[in-house]
């Protein structure tokens, strides 16, 4: 449910009803926002009110929406002076946050997940699966981390083993997005086709408007192995220096959400 409040959008996530588990689950979920919000550039908890039922918490909303979203609306516009604020969404300084102050894996990194406000500020929301990873509640756990699977490290897939590393190898994926404006990963492959290829060594072509320095970044994300990937510090530096180096052309993918809508977001189960 939505409610608008001083000229701000608000998220409400609701509870209803005194199913103890449930309550048990909801009250969970509250703290863990009241200690992870901190942080300027993660979504923020606004409100919450667990005395009686119904529960409810409150969460920052933004207008346009999220980064997904706002990409697509790039496709047709010149965006030679919005490329490189798109670089600057500082999603990881929120990232080095999560895992130096509260040991958390993000779990998954994508554009659908930064919401994106005036003067393209940002937050990174999504933390289901944050939170879904430290409950040992097998229900819990199952119902809170199904991520889709073109998002996700290999190790994720094959061993469901969500380290910082893992986040690394979204994190390229994103970056995927970015300079695509909003195109859907392997869009010419189904989500159970993209294990066995990236076993065989393949990896994304470089869009064709990315350049040779952002796109090797991208395939240091995507190293097979977790523990030859860059640190988030690593890339925070690497970006520094590669962003100059994008191209300032907005590509279009003619059709390209319509067709691989229904296979860019299977899941994990």
């Amino acid at each position: 449910y939505v409610s608008h409040f001083d000229s701000c959008d608000f998220l409400f996530s609701c509870t209803d009803g005194p199913d103890r588990p449930e309550a048990k689950e909801f009250m969970d979920w509250v703290l863990f926002h009241a200690k992870v919000c901190k942080h300027e550039n993660v979504v923020q908890m606004l409100y919450c009110q667990t005395t009686r039922f119904p529960m409810y918490l409150v969460l920052e909303a933004y207008d346009p929406g999220n980064l997904l979203h706002f990409l697509w609306t790039l496709r047709n516009v010149s965006s030679t002076q919005l490329w490189p604020r798109l670089f600057e969404i500082f999603w990881l300084h929120p990232q080095d946050y999560l895992m130096s102050e509260h040991r958390l894996v993000h779990g998954d990194v994508a554009a659908r997940n930064i919401l994106i406000g005036p003067g393209l500020s940002a937050r990174v929301s999504g933390l289901g699966v944050a939170f879904g990873g430290r409950k040992t509640d097998s229900a819990v756990k199952n119902r809170t981390t199904q991520v889709p699977l073109k998002w996700q490290a290999p190790e994720r897939i094959i061993m469901q083993l969500s380290i910082d590393r893992s986040d690394v190898w979204s994190f390229g994926i994103l970056l995927y997005e970015l300079i695509t404006l909003g195109s859907p990963p392997y869009p010419e492959l189904e989500p159970l086709s993209v294990l066995p290829k990236l076993q065989g060594s393949y990896r994304m072509k470089r869009p064709e408007n990315c350049g040779g320095s952002l796109y090797d970044l991208m395939k240091y994300c995507w190293m097979w192995s977790f523990k030859d990937r860059p640190a988030f510090s690593a890339i925070i530096k690497l970006l520094e220096s590669s962003v100059h180096l994008a191209d300032t052309k907005a590509i279009c993918v003619p059709d390209a959400i319509d067709r691989c809508q229904k296979y860019s977001h299977s899941f994990i189960r």
